[in-house]
């Protein structure tokens, strides 16, 4: 027998009742040895992927964990268990661990870095339910063991994965956004620089706060200009972590002030300076807690920074608070003298430009600017000043442009499609509302030349969905209704832009709209929906529809011929749905089709017959589960479907655009309490984000996603 690695060793020999050297002797019995060698031999042999068995020393609990080479092949693996498994003897919830709670896990993870799969039995009592399970990972393995050593590891366009990571983060989505984070470390062509802000975002995503403000790294990043994407996130992280309360006069009192400090100090070079943000009331918050920060650390004169909108009388109590002079000191920006053979000027200028006001900072770029060429050249030779000198030069060139000239260029013959590309990514959150014109990127969308430029376009996509959502920007159904087209005509569809034909819908049903183009907008999605049909985007299919049928229907054939393509699928694959999504589907059908519809699907009595149903989680009877959402139809539903999965279980809806009693009483006495985000308002959220911190966020508007959401919280 040869030595086994040491990490698989260190598995075995945590808290795990099967013996590692006794199944690579054959010394179990003909049964057990038959359960075990498939899975532990091949991994004994450095063989991808791997799924290990874990029983705990107390005997009670039987998990597995899956592993593979690097994030995509993981994913893969994931997929591949799903449909091997389905959803009789296992929990449908995958977990990927990145962080170990066990020390077998952390063995495993020195293995498989990128994260683990762990595999819950639903009912560990169950013993054919445990041997199904060993007999499917044996079958997988080998099967994987059986296939064709043709593939090779493609590394897909950097524009295309980033596209899928704006997306996964606009609708907060962290294990996605952290999966293609992953992706784009491991194609070695995004910058240090780059990947930490990328990270960081993924990090919002999934509300890891916290982990955001201890990053091992904020100190270097600190150090130079803060790009305004990173500058922003942080700046919500520290309110995530207690700065929102002080956002209004009530909470400047007691001893916050002594928390307030020192995390605002952690963070001191932040406020330094004024974010170079637009001044737009949709940024309040984000200028608020920079204030608390910049008061807190005694940043001179920073109220005069700040924008008109912010109330003075929050100010004053602030300062009063902190015990700081709101007065401004006066200007005193040094002037250099273009030595050649002297950067001392010109370095302590650059010191200057990371404490400067706006004003001050135009000074002190208009200076340097005018050096000649030889002094600009020789900074070059200090990377330290370089990277300043460049950073700063970026930032003002992205502040001076906007989306009108950004789409002035593309219009140019021969525009640099990766620059352009590159730019709306890096300086797009710098612009300004006033650059944008819905009719000039329309017109764009619908012009001769936009196959060149296709895949550029749907690539930066999720950028403007984001920017536009941040400065509260609404646009005409025809905007919206060039988007859906534009979109659908992508060969290649993933559950990324599922997502982003969600939010193009949401958009096009907020606004006033023509038969015609209902009607062309609900044949995008279904052309897309062809393209990129599957299991895992079904939940997000559920969701459009419910979004249409949430909304007045100009044409009830078209919604008609929508979900019957849905059905269909539904149908086709009904055993490997999850009990909710089988239960939600039977309820839009009848809403859609009537009652008389039901006679298409499986009945409940037959399943259970065939053994192809179990119980869907814990027992929850008695607990009550709180639902905010302004979506009242897909806050009906999803209480329907969780009332009938959950025996015993109770669920509260509410849609007040306000904190109310009603509200608030519900957040302090509920159990678990789903709060709607993408379908909500700012005055409900904070009020209720005071009382309880753990929030379960879905990640679309429909009762699919807020089932989901829930699902995902109480079965991990």
């Amino acid at each position: 027998m040869s030595e086994a690695p040491i990490w698989l060793s260190d598995f075995f020999h945590a808290d795990n009742s099967i013996c590692l050297e006794s199944v690579l002797k054959g010394d179990y019995d003909q049964v057990y040895q038959g359960l075990f060698s498939p899975l532990v031999v091949p991994a004994s042999m450095g063989q991808w992927p791997f799924v290990l068995p874990l029983k705990t020393k107390s005997g009670r609990e039987l998990f597995f964990y899956g592993g593979a080479q690097n994030a995509r092949k993981l994913s893969e693996l994931g997929s591949v268990m799903r449909a091997f498994l389905g959803t009789a003897d296992v929990s449908p919830d995958l977990p990927v661990i990145k962080q170990p709670e066990t020390i077998a896990e952390q063995a495993l993870l020195r293995r498989s870095p990128q994260g683990i799969i762990k595999v819950t039995l639903l009912d560990q009592s169950d013993a054919p339910a445990k041997k199904r399970v060993y007999q499917a990972f044996a079958k997988l393995l080998e099967l994987y063991e059986e296939r064709p050593d043709i593939t090779v590891d493609l590394i897909r366009p950097t524009g295309r994965i980033l596209r899928d990571f704006f997306s996964a983060c606009s609708v907060r989505d962290g294990a996605a956004a952290f999966s293609f984070y992953e992706e784009l470390k491991g194609s070695g062509r995004v910058s240090r620089r780059n990947l930490l802000s990328l990270e960081l975002q993924a990090l919002a995503a999934g509300k890891q706060w916290q982990d955001i403000l201890d990053h091992s790294q904020l100190s270097d990043l600190l150090q130079g200009r803060v790009p305004i994407r990173v500058t922003i996130l942080l700046l919500r992280a520290m309110g995530h972590s207690g700065l929102y309360d002080l956002c209004d006069s009530h909470g400047l009192s007691g001893p916050a002030i002594d928390s307030a400090r020192a995390m605002c100090s952690r963070l001191g070079p932040l406020f330094r300076s004024p974010p170079v943000l637009e001044s737009s009331s949709s940024f309040e918050d984000v200028w608020k807690i920079w204030a608390i920060g910049a008061s807190v650390v005694g940043t001179p004169g920073y109220s005069e920074n700040l924008p008109d909108f912010i109330d003075r009388g929050w100010l004053a109590s602030l300062a009063e608070w902190t015990g700081t002079s709101e007065k401004e000191e006066p200007s005193n920006v040094l002037t250099v003298t273009p030595k050649l053979d002297d950067l001392n000027a010109v370095t302590k200028l650059l010191q200057q430009s990371l404490t400067a006001s706006p004003s001050e900072l135009e000074q002190i770029v208009a200076q340097i600017e005018a050096l000649p060429d030889e002094v600009l050249s020789r900074l070059e030779q200090f990377p330290r000043l370089s990277e300043l000198w460049g950073s700063l030069k970026a930032e003002r060139r992205a502040s001076d442009g906007g989306w009108s000239s950004w789409v002035e260029q593309i219009m140019q013959p021969g525009p640099d499609i990766g620059a352009l590309e590159q730019e709306c990514i890096n300086s797009s959150p710098y612009w300004t509302s006033d650059t944008f014109d819905p009719d000039q990127i329309r017109d764009l969308l619908e012009s001769n030349n936009v196959e060149e430029i296709g895949i550029m376009l749907r690539n930066i996509l999720p950028i403007l969905l984001s920017w536009l959502d941040e400065r509260e920007i609404s646009c005409a159904a025809t905007f919206w209704g060039v988007w859906a087209n534009f979109l659908a005509l992508d060969d290649v569809v993933t559950h990324q832009d599922v997502v982003i034909a969600e939010n193009i819908l949401t958009n096009f049903l907020e606004q006033p709209h023509t038969r015609n183009g209902y009607k062309q907008v609900v044949e995008a999605v279904e052309l897309m929906w062809e393209k990129g049909s599957s299991v895992s985007n079904y939940c997000s299919m559920l969701d459009v529809v419910e979004l249409l049928l949430e909304s007045s229907c100009p044409d009830t054939a078209i919604l008609n011929k929508l979900w019957q393509s849905t059905q269909a699928f539904s149908l086709q694959k009904w055993n490997r749905l999850e009990a909710a999504q089988q239960h939600l589907s039977k309820s839009l059908a009848c809403e859609i089709l009537g009652e008389e519809c039901l006679a298409s699907y499986p009945s409940e009595s037959s399943a259970d017959e065939s053994g192809e149903t179990a119980d869907v989680g814990p027992d929850l009877g008695g607990k009550l589960v709180a639902i905010y959402t302004l979506t009242e139809g897909a806050g009906r539903r999803a209480k329907a479907v969780l009332e009938g999965l959950f025996k015993g279980l109770s669920v509260e809806t509410n849609s007040d655009h306000v904190a109310t009693s009603s509200l608030t009483t519900l957040a302090k006495k509920a159990d678990y309490f789903i709060f709607s985000a993408s379908s909500s308002k700012h005055q409900a959220f904070y009020p209720v984000s005071k009382i309880r911190n753990d929030l379960i966020y879905p990640q679309g508007k429909g009762s699919s996603s807020i089932i989901n959401a829930f699902f995902t919280q109480v079965l991990s």
